[in-house]
């Protein structure tokens, strides 16, 4: 409870400040009772006219006996607050008055010198109707110049009063706009609205439908408050009792008063209107106690405002007279002001630390950016590094591969030309050295296709650049492969365009067809089919190349341009298994695009798409 202890006094001490030092500035008002002569420092300041001490405030009628000297500048009667007027001088009305009809705050009446002489008496009775909630009667004595000049100022203090209102909500919802998570800045403009209202409605201009609305709003202030303190300071209550403080507590409470103040309960709705102020103390006090930020400015202003509202409420009920400033200025809107200003302080000083917070992050960010950077600069050489390994050792090793497979020509070509010059001794030999010749022609193939595929990878072949008549390339294909064919009870058709040509190396291009061809030989069963297709596609010449196959399986279809890939379903086939990587590296190296279509069991197209020669127009 310790930590309590410091913001409950110092929100006491505060309170009472606000209550005490009002009521002592009132008791030095002037005062001019009944009866009495007029002061002769009354153009110096103004009085307030009290009613004889046998009188009742309470009364609706109240009798003034003035002793006007001649001397006496032209006096005014200043009333204010009032529902109803009515003003009779030596038993002549004057002056009447009925709020119903229509709303003024302020009345001015002068009093007339033409038919009073020195030592003469002016008997005035008045017939009042004080509002609800107020048993005070504010009447003044004052010259007409200070009553004209306290109006002029008080004009100018309602019209700060009602600028500084519609700035906080201008502000509240421009912030609400930008930021509509934070819903506390929706209280804020609710409180300022309804205080902006509240201003209109105690001014001296306003339209009488606009004052039907002053206790509506005057609730509505004094919820939107208690609001404000617990989400202002993020104190919640025990349990269920934090529904209070909520949305579901916030809506009965407001409900709760305004019923009683229609039924016309009115100790009642003001003894529950002004112990709302225990809520807001606990809601700030446990604010300062938790170390919320900016917490004990909202103190402040919480307390201040509780002061001078038990401060209005006395005057209201006749235990202090009014201040001059009264007569003319609504003492709750200054009350509301300060407690609206310290509510923009702590939300102004949430924001600022948030943008402090941003900005920290933002240099922790960079940091974060400039250290990464650096990493990422150290890290990018290193792959550098290691990729230009990478790529040396691949050249080394292709360089390497290729200078292998050229070494190996020699001896396997010594070896097949030995193989010719052998003669068999007997059938047994005969079969041996067939054998042999088959091995050393697979090992030669081998060795020339490896050969061939380390140079395209490296870029060591140069193709030449000639007209191509793929018409005329792919029938000598197929003339090529009709022995073949026929050896294997194969099917060979075409479906050949005439006049098809390309830029290349005709023999690299040749090998393409002949690798496929080949291929779909050695993969396509007996009484197949195999069908070669040629033919123009706007700028591009299209070889297809179809058979009745075993079809390659979908998940091996990324994979059979590789080095090395064989079929799961020809695995028993004599290849290399180099034909198409050599068939894709040489359509690449001509700009080219090859792909494969194919469905198990049914066969498989191979697509050579090729860019069409460009005949240049002269």
């Amino acid at each position: 409870m310790r930590k309590f202890t410091l913001p409950l006094v110092m929100f006491v001490m505060i309170f009472m400040l606000s209550f005490l030092v009002p009521g002592y500035l009132t008791s030095q008002t002037p005062i001019f009772y009944s009866g009495s002569v007029i002061p002769e420092d009354i153009a110096e300041r103004s009085y307030i006219v009290s009613s004889p001490k046998n009188q009742s405030i309470e009364e609706s009628q109240l009798s003034l006996h003035l002793h006007i000297p001649k001397e006496v500048p032209e006096l005014v009667l200043v009333f204010s607050d009032f529902k109803s007027v009515q003003v009779h001088m030596d038993g002549a009305l004057t002056y009447s008055y009925d709020s119903h009809t229509f709303y003024q705050r302020v009345h001015q009446i002068p009093l007339p010198r033409d038919n009073v002489d020195e030592g003469n008496t002016l008997n005035i009775d008045l017939d009042l109707q004080l509002p609800r909630h107020s048993f005070a009667t504010k009447i003044m004595l004052a010259t007409h110049e200070n009553a004209e000049k306290d109006m002029l100022l008080a004009y100018g203090l309602n019209m700060l009063t009602l600028g500084i209102y519609l700035l906080i909500v201008i502000y509240s919802l421009s912030l609400y706009i930008k930021k509509p998570s934070e819903k506390y800045l929706l209280l804020l403009m609710a409180l300022a609205l309804t205080a902006l209202i509240s201003a209109l409605s105690n001014s001296n201009f306003i339209l009488l439908e606009f004052r039907s609305l002053t206790d509506l709003v005057r609730i509505f202030r004094i919820v939107f408050s208690v609001a404000l303190c617990f989400v202002l300071m993020d104190i919640h209550l025990p349990g269920k009792w934090n529904l209070l403080v909520r949305g579901p507590g916030i809506t009965a409470l407001t409900f709760m008063l305004i019923l009683l103040n229609s039924l016309g309960l009115n100790n009642l709705f003001e003894h529950i209107a002004y112990s709302l102020a225990l809520p807001s103390a606990y809601a700030v006090i446990a604010g300062c106690a938790k170390k919320r930020p900016d917490a004990y400015i909202l103190l402040i202003g919480t307390a201040i405002r509780e002061g001078l509202r038990v401060f209005f409420r006395f005057v209201e009920l006749g235990y202090f007279l009014p201040a001059i400033s009264m007569f003319y200025y609504y003492i709750p809107q200054f009350s509301g002001m300060i407690f609206a200003f310290s509510c923009m302080f702590v939300i102004n000083s949430r924001f600022a630390r948030k943008f402090d917070e941003v900005d920290k992050l933002v240099v922790k960010l960079e940091e974060a950016n400039a250290h990464l950077d650096a990493k990422v600069l150290l890290r990018t050489q290193e792959l550098e590094m290691a990729n230009h390994k990478i790529l040396e050792e691949q050249r080394k090793k292709h360089s390497m591969t290729a200078n292998i497979f050229h070494d190996l020509r020699t001896p396997i070509f010594n070896a097949q030309g030995s193989a010719e010059m052998m003669e068999p001794c007997d059938e047994r030999n005969a079969a041996t050295l067939t054998v042999l010749k088959n091995q050393l022609d697979y090992l030669g193939r081998l060795t020339e296709d490896l050969l061939l595929i380390s140079k395209l990878e490296e870029g060591g072949i140069t193709f030449n650049q000639f007209r191509v008549r793929l018409d005329s390339l792919c029938t000598t294909v197929l003339e090529g492969s009709q022995t073949m064919a026929q050896r294997k009870g194969i099917a060979l058709s075409s479906q050949i365009e005439k006049d098809v040509c390309v830029t290349g190396d005709a023999f690299r291009l040749k090998q393409v067809l002949e690798n496929l061809i080949s291929n779909a030989l050695k993969f396509t069963s007996e009484n197949g089919s195999i069908t070669l297709i040629l033919r123009s596609e706007g700028s591009n010449a299209v070889i297809e190349i179809n058979d009745t196959g075993l079809g390659i399986d979908s998940d091996d279809l990324p994979k059979i341009f590789g080095r090395y890939y064989f079929s799961k379903q020809g695995s028993n086939l004599e290849s290399s298994g180099l034909g198409l990587s050599i068939a894709f590296e040489i359509v690449k190296a001509h700009l080219g695009e090859i792909r494969v279509e194919s469905e198990v069991g049914k066969g498989s197209t191979f697509i050579v798409i090729l860019p069409l020669e460009h005949i240049e127009e002269h």
